[in-house]
C-alpha cells in the first residue's frame, strides 16, 4: 500500500514538474531515421553526485534547459530527461549510444511510473555475454545485451531518464543522446564490422611479423617498431569504435571493476594504451631516423615531450581532472598536447627528408608514412578539442560514415602508418644490406687493386734483383778468371819437379787462397 502511494505521489510530482518545465515529446514513427536524437530535453544538475532516479523525479521542478548550462563540470552528475512516444505499428528495440560520456546509467520510466534500470554504458568495459555460450543451447531470454537497450512498445510513451558524468579528456558535445534502432542498425553495422576486422587483422599480422623480426635481428629499430606496433594494436582494440571496445568485449573482462577514484579499469587501460602508443611511436621514430646523432637538439625536445605526455597520461589515468578542487585542468593539457603531436610529426617528417637528402634512401618512406598518420591523427584530435574535423564533410554512408567517427579514423591512421612503416623497416634493412654489400665490394676492389700493385712491385723488384745478380755473377766470373790466370801453368811445374800434384777448388766462384812458383836467384 505504501509503495503504491509513493509511486502515485512521485507520478504527481513528476507531472507537475514536467508541466512547469515542459519538454515536447519525441515522436518515433516509420519516418524516423535509424539513428536519431532528441533536441528538446531537460537536464537536472546533481552537484552532490548522490541523487537517485527517484530523487530526480521528486525534484522535477528543478529541471532546466541545456541552454542554461554554460559548461560541463566533471564533478557534477547530469540527469537527462526526455519523453518518447511511439507511433510505430510494432515494438522496437532502442539502443542508447553513450559516446562522449564517462559513465552513462539509463532508466526507463513507463506509463505506470515503474522504473527499469538498463545496462550501464560509457567506459565500463562491457563484456559480450554471448562469447561463452552456445547459440543452440542458450535460451532466448536468458542473456541480456551488453548495451543499454529498452523496448519501445507500439503506441506507448516512456520517459528516458539518463545519468551521465562528464569526461574532461574526451568530452561530449551536447546533452542529446543518440538513440538507435538496434535491429536495423545491426544490419547496417555489418560493413563497418568487416572493415574493423580488416584493420585489426592487418595489425595482428604486422605485430607477429615485427616481433619475429625483432627477435631474429636484435636490431634496435626493429625492437622499437615491434613495441610500438604491439601497443598500437592493443590501443586500436580498446577504442570506442561506434558501439564498443573490442579488447574488453572479447578478451579482457573488467566489467564492474573500478579504481578507488571510481574510474573503470577499462578506461584506465585505454588511457595507458593511448598515451603508450604515442610515446612508443616517438621512440621508434627517433631510433629509425637516428635523431640523437643527427639532430641532437630535436632529441632533447622530444625527451621533454615524452615527459609531458607521461605526466598528462598519468593525470588522466588517475582521475586528477575530476575533482572540483583539483589543482589541474584538462584544458591546460588537451590543446597543447594536440598541437604538440602535430608539431612532433611534422618535425620528424622534415628530419626524414633531410636524412634522405644526405643519402639515406630509406628515410623517404618515413616522410610518406607520416602524411596519412598526421591527417587521421589530427582529425581525431580536432574532434576531441572541439574543432570541426575535415572527415565530417564525408558522405553519411559507407566509408564516409565509418571515417566520421573520430575513433575509427584514428584506427585507420594507425593501420596505414603501421603498413607503410613496415615497408620502411624492410626498406631500411635492404638499404643497410645494400650499403654493406657495396662497402664489401669496394673493400674487395681495393684489396684487388693493392694485390695488382703489389704483384707489379714484386715483379719490378725481382727484375732489379735479377739484373744486379747478373752483374754480380759476371763480376765474380771475371774475378775468377783473373784469379785462375794467376795460378802457375803446368809447364813451369813440370820443368821443376819430377812428381807434383795440386788440388785447387774454390768454395765459391772465387777462391780464398792461391799458390805460386818462382825461381830463386840465390844459391843455397
Amino acid at each position: 500500500m505504501r509503495k503504491a502511494i509513493t509511486i502515485m505521489l512521485a507520478a504527481c510530482i513528476l507531472s507537475i514538474g514536467f508541466h512547469k518545465n515542459s519538454a515536447a515529446e519525441l515522436v518515433v514513427s516509420d519516418s524516423t531515421p535509424m539513428m536519431f536524437s532528441d533536441k528538446d530535453i531537460l537536464v537536472f544538475q546533481d552537484v552532490s553526485q548522490s541523487m537517485t532516479e527517484r530523487d530526480v523525479l521528486n525534484n522535477a521542478d528543478k529541471l532546466v534547459s541545456p541552454k542554461d548550462i554554460k559548461s560541463f563540470e566533471p564533478s557534477v552528475n547530469y540527469w537527462i530527461v526526455q519523453k518518447i512516444r511511439s507511433q510505430l505499428p510494432t515494438d522496437r528495440f532502442i539502443q542508447i549510444d553513450a559516446t562522449g560520456w564517462r559513465d552513462v546509467q539509463p532508466y526507463v520510466v513507463d506509463q505506470d511510473n515503474s522504473i527499469k534500470q538498463l545496462k550501464p554504458a560509457g567506459f565500463v568495459g562491457a563484456r559480450n555475454a554471448f562469447l561463452d555460450i552456445s547459440p543452440s543451447k542458450a535460451k532466448i531470454g536468458d542473456n541480456a545485451s551488453q548495451f543499454p537497450i529498452f523496448t519501445l512498445k507500439a503506441g506507448s510513451a516512456i520517459t528516458l531518464l539518463t545519468r551521465v558524468s562528464f569526461h574532461p579528456i574526451f568530452p561530449a558535445k551536447s546533452f542529446s543522446l543518440n538513440l538507435v534502432d538496434s535491429l536495423s542498425f545491426s544490419e547496417f553495422r555489418r560493413f563497418s564490422l568487416y572493415v574493423e576486422g580488416l584493420l585489426l587483422g592487418i595489425l595482428v599480422a604486422l605485430t607477429i611479423f615485427s616481433i619475429f623480426n625483432a627477435a631474429q635481428t636484435k636490431d634496435k629499430v626493429n625492437i622499437y617498431y615491434a613495441i610500438w606496433i604491439t601497443i598500437a594494436f592493443l590501443s586500436v582494440s580498446s577504442l570506442t569504435i561506434i558501439d564498443g571496445h573490442r579488447l574488453f568485449e572479447f578478451f579482457i573482462d573488467v566489467e564492474g571493476y573500478r579504481a578507488t577514484w571510481s574510474d573503470s579499469y577499462a578506461y584506465i587501460i585505454f588511457i595507458i594504451l593511448a598515451f603508450g602508443q604515442s610515446i612508443s611511436y616517438v621512440l621508434f621514430a627517433r631510433q629509425y631516423l637516428g635523431i640523437q646523432s643527427n639532430f641532437p637538439r630535436i632529441f632533447y625536445i622530444t625527451n621533454v615531450w615524452i615527459a609531458y605526455a607521461m605526466l598528462y597520461g598519468f593525470l588522466a589515468a588517475t582521475g586528477a581532472f575530476y575533482s572540483v578542487d583539483s589543482f589541474v585542468n584538462s584544458k591546460f593539457f588537451a590543446m597543447p598536447y594536440s598541437i604538440s603531436v602535430g608539431v612532433i610529426l611534422i618535425t620528424f617528417s622534415v628530419c626524414s627528408y633531410l636524412q634522405y637528402r644526405e643519402g639515406s634512401g630509406f628515410a623517404l618512406y618515413f616522410t610518406f608514412a607520416v602524411i596519412p598518420y598526421l591527417i587521421f591523427r589530427l582529425g581525431f584530435l580536432f574532434g576531441i578539442i572541439g574543432i570541426p574535423s575535415p572527415f565530417q564533410y564525408l558522405p553519411d554512408y559507407g566509408f564516409g560514415y565509418i571515417l566520421k567517427n573520430p575513433w575509427t579514423n584514428q584506427a585507420f591512421g594507425v593501420c596505414m602508418e603501421a603498413l607503410i612503416m613496415a615497408l620502411a623497416v624492410i626498406s631500411r634493412a635492404r638499404w643497410l644490406q645494400s650499403e654493406l654489400n657495396l662497402a664489401a665490394q669496394k673493400h674487395t676492389e681495393v684489396v684487388q687493386q693493392q694485390n695488382v700493385l703489389l704483384e707489379a712491385k714484386v715483379k719490378e723488384r725481382t727484375q732489379e734483383l735479377q739484373q744486379k745478380h747478373e752483374i754480380v755473377i759476371g763480376s765474380m766470373n771475371y774475378a775468377s778468371l783473373l784469379q785462375r790466370g794467376q795460378l802457375p801453368r803446368s809447364i813451369r811445374v813440370d820443368s821443376r819437379f819430377e812428381s807434383f800434384a795440386t788440388i785447387w777448388e774454390p768454395r765459391d766462384t772465387i777462391g780464398g787462397d792461391l799458390y805460386w812458383i818462382s825461381s830463386s836467384q840465390h844459391e843455397g
